[in-house]
């Protein structure tokens, strides 16, 4: 995506705003037709709503609407694919309000930007596995674990050894005490003779 300041921008600049609308157009056709893509995960998060708009409109408007019409020709490069959006996706997401469309990150060591699995949910294709620890075998992962690990091992044997010598623990505290109380009556006996 585009490097510089935003000053004020709510988009992501693809080159100009010509370019951005076209590449969001690309994408959005690709996502109506396969119903599952990968993209940058930048790229995923600014055409999930111009998706999610489009199936709305064509839930509430179908094809009697010329406006919502001239939308679905300009969003929509393959024109087949409008059929497809007013019969099959309005149908398919008609008791549905929000999150017609989600995205999952990948992790992939070879590309230089983060990608996203993109798709329409309730497609026909197997569901993404989700991987609760993306990144367990990091470094920093590995060094956090292991510091965990031992601090959980140091804290069992503190309790483990009140546990088998408790007697010891209070002796010791109590020989402690007794041997402070002595110094102190000593140096008070030594103030007091001077």
């Amino acid at each position: 995506m585009g490097a510089g300041k935003r000053h004020g921008k709510n988009y992501r600049r693809f080159g100009g705003p010509s370019k951005r609308i076209n590449v969001l157009r690309t994408l959005v056709t690709e996502l109506l037709r396969y119903e599952r893509i990968e993209v940058t995960y930048a790229g995923a998060h600014e055409m999930a709503p111009y998706v999610e708009k489009l199936i709305n409109m064509a839930k509430k408007y179908g094809d009697s609407n010329q406006d919502a019409m001239k939308m679905f020709d300009f969003w929509i490069r393959e024109k087949d694919l409008i059929h497809k959006l007013l019969k099959v996706l309005a149908v398919r997401y008609k008791d549905q309000d929000s999150e017609m469309v989600k995205f999952h990150r990948v992790f992939d060591e070879n590309q230089n930007r983060p990608q996203a699995i993109i798709e329409l949910i309730n497609n026909p294709f197997p569901l993404i596995p989700v991987d609760s620890e993306p990144n367990s075998n990091n470094l920093l992962n590995v060094l956090i674990r292991g510091v965990a690990q031992d601090r959980r091992a140091t804290a069992s044997e503190d309790v483990l050894d009140k546990w088998v010598n408790p007697v010891a623990g209070r002796a010791s505290s109590v020989a402690s005490a007794v041997l402070l109380d002595n110094t102190k009556q000593t140096r008070n006996k030594s103030i007091t003779t001077e």
